[in-house]
């Protein structure tokens, strides 16, 4: 997590031999949901770079932020772009409170309507389709920024860090439900000074070891009755890549724009999103 041995060729190499392993399914199409963000982007310019079959598409409407982005990098990158279809049995908009319970039952609770667009109740008939997603790309952007606080405030700093209370919204924790969540961080943060980590990689070994694991994993899961979703930065080879470099990189964005820039350089011209 220091930044040490960084280097980009190798990191589009690795992140490139990802992809092209986990398309290698005989029978069972491969499909890159692109948006206008930076990580979705990433997986395209790898796929374009592995020389994989595959087809683009964006969940919403034409005119959508996203759609108008991932049109845009498409045409760039000569790849044909489609809007998904409807899921089979309908989605978070088409039943909200039958969707939502869906969701509950499949993912523990740990995922909410805002992460379940496109969310099915399926199942699909035929064969399920590969999707190539961008999640974990956040560990490659330091999307939570490092720790001003010395170790015996770690917790605390993590606890106001993911529970803060937006203006006009309730608060979600109880009162005995956040004195136990300062109970587990504290043992978190102390196992990991016990072990010897670096008190600038608490936030980045929190986003990996916990919130990745009991968010990212779950919202897998809750599709699985019509794509089975792959994740090549999650993967244990390209993570090492991810969080090994510099921070300052990473808070820039600059890992994912070095990526683009070699394997599909044409991407870079289209704004994120």
């Amino acid at each position: 997590l220091d930044g040490a041995g960084w280097d980009a060729e190798r990191a589009a190499a690795v992140l490139v031999g990802a992809v092209r392993a986990l398309a290698d399914w005989p029978g069972r199409p491969s499909v890159v949901p692109v948006t206008g963000g930076r990580d979705s982007r990433v997986i395209l310019a790898a796929a374009l770079a592995a020389g994989i079959p595959f087809t683009a598409a964006t969940g919403g409407a034409p005119g959508e932020p996203d759609v108008e982005g991932a049109r845009a990098l498409c045409a760039r990158a000569g790849v044909e772009h489609r809007l998904l279809e409807p899921t089979p049995g309908g989605d978070r908009d088409h039943d909200p409170v039958r969707a939502a319970r869906t969701l509950m039952l499949q993912s523990a609770g740990t995922a909410s309507l805002a992460d379940a667009v496109g969310f099915p109740r399926g199942p699909a008939d035929g064969v399920l389709p590969l999707w190539h997603t961008g999640q974990a790309g956040e560990l490659g952007r330091r999307v939570h920024g490092g720790t001003p606080y010395p170790w015996p405030l770690q917790a605390e700093w993590l606890l106001r860090r993911f529970t803060r209370v937006r203006p006009g919204r309730a608060r979600l924790l109880s009162h005995a439900a956040t004195g136990e969540l300062r109970r587990w961080l504290d043992a978190f943060t102390l196992d990991l000074h016990a072990a010897g980590a670096d008190r600038g990689a608490v936030t980045d070994l929190f986003q990996l070891h916990e919130r990745t694991a009991s968010w990212a994993g779950p919202t897998h899961g809750c599709v699985e009755p019509i794509r089975d979703s792959t994740s090549p930065l999650w993967s244990v080879r390209v993570l090492p890549e991810l969080l090994g470099a510099p921070a300052g990189l990473r808070r820039r964005e600059g890992v994912h724009r070095e990526l683009v820039a070699r394997l599909a350089p044409e991407l870079l011209d289209v704004p994120f999103g």
